[in-house]
């Protein structure tokens, strides 16, 4: 598990796009069977608090424009090592 916590900051220097503040946890849990070796499964969880949070921008003349982040994502993972 992991998380972190940003207390917001502006994407560019006249603060016209600025981001306000979030935390996002992660977490993994995986097992790997003693009877299969070299199998790992995995069950993930993203953004587990759900926030929404801008992942890139670009201010132009024009329009300022934005790209969110991923919403809360779960999944399973399925490793084989041979």
């Amino acid at each position: 598990m992991n998380g972190n916590y940003n207390s917001g900051f502006p994407f560019d220097v006249a603060g016209s796009i600025r981001q306000k503040e979030y935390a996002l946890l992660n977490a993994e849990l995986s097992f790997e069977p003693a009877k299969l070796n070299g199998l790992r499964m995995s069950l993930w969880g993203r953004n587990l608090t759900n926030h929404d949070y801008i992942q890139g921008a670009l201010p132009t003349n024009f329009a300022d424009l934005v790209s969110w982040a991923a919403p809360v994502t779960y999944g399973l993972t399925a490793q084989y090592r041979f």
